[in-house]
């Protein structure tokens, strides 16, 4: 079962980015740009790791940065600013979450609908990706992992990797 949902996607391009405001979306969207030279990413996933025990499917991102008292990797703790001046306050994500939710093994796994990412580099990272995926037309997703699980991570991945499958076949793609 494992190696035929693997077979379903034809490529998975993973990028580590650092816990750092503005280095993340930076280094996430160079990513996306090298993937994009060879083929078209047909979806953008962000995980982030947070305290709870349970996934949390982000729905949208904030035009804020606001950290009292956490630091980023490089030390920096934002206490309340627009990530672009000016822009609009919040973007929701362009995801096909009917056919992401249609996943079973998903769902079983009673995963927390969140209408944000918080406050810190996860949700600076979300808006600056969101918006710019948004121009190309390429669905994106945050996904918070649990930190405090007590599901095995291959679980948690297998639904995961199964719910994309889900979302990707609802978009026209794959088998």
């Amino acid at each position: 079962e494992q190696q035929a949902l693997s077979r379903s996607f034809s490529r998975v391009e993973l990028c580590q980015v650092p816990v750092v405001y503005d280095d993340a979306a930076r280094v996430a969207m160079a990513c996306v740009r090298a993937t994009q030279a060879q083929s078209k990413p047909v979806v953008v996933i962000s995980l982030g790791e947070w305290s709870g025990s349970r996934l949390r499917i982000e729905t949208a991102a904030h035009n804020w940065d606001a950290s009292p008292g956490l630091a980023d990797n490089s030390g920096e703790i934002r206490v309340g600013s627009e990530i672009i001046p000016g822009a609009e306050s919040s973007i929701g994500f362009r995801f096909p979450m009917t056919e992401f939710f249609s996943s079973p093994r998903l769902r079983a796994l009673e995963p927390l609908v969140s209408p944000t990412p918080g406050a810190f580099v996860c949700n600076h990272l979300a808006y600056q990706l969101s918006r710019q995926l948004e121009r190309a037309k390429t669905p994106y997703l945050f996904i918070h992992v649990g930190r405090e699980s007590e599901k095995r991570p291959a679980d948690e991945a297998q639904a995961l990797a199964e719910a994309l499958l889900f979302s990707v076949r609802g978009m026209g793609h794959g088998r």
